[in-house]
């Protein structure tokens, strides 16, 4: 499956994943506060990290209604970590 992402405008750290078929029939308010979404990319779940989201229920959920929401508090989909977040033991 082909996964495209979109991030909530006013909580960064809330995504919704769709896929080519869905995304232009997305609910005009798709993320929970009803701000905007938009759209930061489209991957092939090959290249999704592992641990991002749980694909398999991802691919279940936009087959059944067309998106699947989840929040990433600690990465974001694109593998850069948050401004300031250093690993144990490292600098970041």
């Amino acid at each position: 499956m082909r996964f495209i992402i979109l991030q909530c405008k006013d909580d960064p750290a809330y995504f919704i994943a769709t896929d080519p078929h869905h995304v232009d029939q997305l609910p005009a308010k798709v993320c929970p506060d009803g701000a905007e979404a938009q759209r930061v990319g489209e991957w092939d779940e090959t290249e999704i990290r592992e641990g991002t989201f749980n694909k398999e229920i991802a691919r279940n959920t936009i087959n059944e209604s067309g998106f699947y929401r989840f929040e990433a508090k600690y990465f974001d989909v694109i593998e850069q970590p948050p401004a300031g977040y250093a690993p144990a033991g490292g600098a970041a």
